[in-house]
């Protein structure tokens, strides 16, 4: 980190007004969070670290879309190719070591994490988008090593919105929702639809989202349901190979569950859900006879959860699932299987418990995950949180987490990446501590210090010295050592300017690793500064906010620095909506290595008609 940007981090921390003895940590206790513990929602967030950014600050901050949003989010690391496609890590993960929810339910992609962020969800449709940083395998089991990300979906209200935008790199964007209650049955439905010619040639898109909502109250508790389509179709020049490539992919997910009291203080919750997504990649846009593969993908199971928090300090949830994984995967223009077919079935068993007292919590979460290709892995958590004075917390934790390869990593074969069919799950046990100081009035001072011990980290590498032409092979890498750093400066307010900033470094101890050339695990992001400010005026009729950040992204890169800014003005029937990106067009390169977007700007016209917000 240059001098400058820890100095203008130091400026903002310094900001906060020194005195905070009467500052009660209480007020930030009230924030839901669902991710952090499958304990009823109201059980308190305190001894880890948590992120939230609500529907309100979604749309104060300069972005389109959920990885946009978590771009701005301190321990991420967004790899973003286009709009249309994007790898997402959090604390020097890889992008499969981090696991995405909606409302809970699993959408992580078995066949490959550069799926995961297919959503289904539109941003109109996000009622808010939460963060768990580091293990979190004791509570949802493979994948969640760097930390979880669940999308919660807006469930509530009456009204309609619409709203158009266009944009730099003819871009053009329209969406729409409808909400409604009749009887105590509460619908909603949003669509989302995005077109552009991209930032450079080959990097075009188009893309649909779907998502319906339905929620209604029956047997003495509330069924709820869920539905959503997405659509992308998008030049793909670049993004995996040198060659002008075309890629298109649908998802398709379906859940349905009820919730409700069962006697003897118990909340019962079962849940069922779908998911499907399909991709058919071509190398070679102008002749697919060369190489195209067609994958579709299922996951199709069920969980049930039991939950109870009597009148004491303790709380307990425990439940289990079970889950069959399918996919179908061939190669088009040779006639012959990509990865195969293939069936799996997955199973698990969990228990959490929680105690809160006054101001101490602690909780423990134990989860055994069975596996019909790997067998079992055990995954312990242990966290535990004390108010040392009435502004000042004192946190730690400790966790287990795994990660089971996916299907490209055991049975991909191409000239330049070979699979392994034997690859064995990676784990990693992680440490961490840190302090929570409530600044006056509002705003809080986060402290985090992380070590996460990786075993049989899984990567695709060759030998450091290789020519260009040699293929990477995928395998266990035998150790590596991720030590981080965390500061942030969440939800301060001065004279009337809302302020934010977060930095973060991580180091990184390789072992064996060291000879390697590394795709993914082995290039985390060193350090990186985030500051924001929001302001409103003329009496909450102009909202204008800006991000700034840089970072490090790559060890052999040079650092880069990226501005955004949006200004929403309220209008007697509507909200016009200016949103700029990489406003000083900063050069710098994406994940692939090409140029990523310049300075991008676009206008947009809200019409909402809305009650119940």
């Amino acid at each position: 980190m240059n001098a400058r940007a820890l100095a203008l981090l130091i400026a903002a921390c310094a900001a906060a007004p020194a005195a905070a003895q009467d500052a009660p940590l209480v007020r930030l206790d009230t924030i839901r969070v669902d991710v952090v513990s499958r304990i009823a929602a109201g059980f308190p967030a305190r001894s880890r670290v948590v992120q939230v950014l609500t529907a309100d600050q979604l749309r104060a901050l300069p972005v389109r879309s959920v990885a946009d949003a978590l771009r701005w989010m301190t321990a991420t690391d967004v790899q973003a190719r286009s709009p249309a496609q994007a790898d997402l890590s959090l604390r020097g993960s890889t992008f499969e070591q981090v696991l995405v929810l909606v409302d809970g339910v699993r959408v992580s992609d078995p066949q490959t994490g550069h799926f995961d962020l297919d959503l289904a969800v539109p941003m109109d449709r996000v009622e808010r988008i939460e963060l768990l940083e580091g293990p979190a395998s004791a509570l949802y089991g493979a994948d969640a090593m760097g930390g979880v990300v669940n999308v919660v979906t807006r469930d509530g209200g009456s009204g309609l919105s619409v709203r158009g935008e266009r944009g730099t790199f003819d871009t053009w964007r329209a969406a729409g929702s409808l909400d409604g209650q009749v009887a105590g049955v509460q619908a909603g439905a949003s669509a989302e639809w995005d077109d552009s010619d991209g930032h450079r040639a080959g990097t075009e898109y188009e893309t649909l989202q779907l998502h319906g909502r339905l929620s209604a109250p029956t047997m003495g508790g509330r069924l709820f349901a869920q539905a959503g389509h997405a659509r992308r179709d998008f030049g793909a020049n670049g993004f995996y190979a040198p060659r002008d490539s075309y890629e298109e992919t649908r998802t398709t997910t379906v859940s349905a569950g009820w919730s409700g009291e069962v006697g003897g203080g118990f909340t019962l919750r079962p849940l069922l859900s779908f998911r499907r997504h399909a991709d058919d990649f071509t190398l070679i846009r102008t002749n697919p006879a060369i190489y195209e593969n067609v994958h579709v993908s299922r996951q199709r199971g069920g969980e049930l959860l039991a939950r109870r928090r009597g009148s004491g300090a303790l709380a307990l949830a425990l439940g289990g699932e079970l889950y069959r994984d399918d996919l179908e995967s061939d190669n088009v223009a040779t006639g012959r299987p990509a990865l195969g077919a293939r069936a799996e079935v997955r199973g698990a068993g969990f228990v959490e418990l929680g105690w809160a007292a006054g101001r101490t919590t602690a909780s423990a979460g134990l989860r055994g995950d069975w596996h019909e290709g790997f067998g079992d892995a055990w995954s312990p958590s242990l966290s535990a949180s004390a108010d040392l004075t009435p502004s000042l917390r004192a946190r730690g934790g400790w966790g287990r987490s795994f990660r089971a390869p996916t299907w490209t990593e055991r049975f991909y074969q191409d000239p330049t990446s070979i699979g392994d069919p034997d690859l064995q799950p990676e784990s990693s046990w992680t440490a961490e501590l840190g302090l929570d100081l409530a600044l006056p009035r509002t705003g809080l001072l986060r402290a985090t210090a992380f070590r996460r011990q990786s075993d049989d980290l899984i990567d695709w590498v060759k030998p450091a010295g290789s020519p260009a032409s040699a293929p990477s092979t995928i395998r266990n890498v035998e150790s590596a050592r991720f030590d981080g750093l965390e500061l942030a400066l969440e939800g301060l307010s001065i004279e009337g300017f809302g302020l934010d900033a977060a930095a973060s470094w991580l180091s990184l101890d390789a072992g064996e690793a060291s000879g390697l050339v590394s795709r993914y695990a082995l290039k985390p992001i060193e350090n990186r500064v985030l500051l924001g400010v929001t302001r409103s005026l003329l009496g909450e009729r102009l909202t204008l906010s800006g991000r700034w950040q840089r970072e490090r992204m790559r060890v052999d890169d040079d650092p880069y620095q990226l501005l955004g800014a949006r200004a929403r003005v309220r209008l007697p029937y509507g909200e016009l909506d200016l949103i700029g990106s990489n406003l000083t067009d900063e050069a710098h390169k994406d994940i692939t290595g090409n140029p990523a977007a310049g300075r991008a700007l676009s206008v947009g016209y809200r019409v909402e008609l809305r009650a119940g917000r």
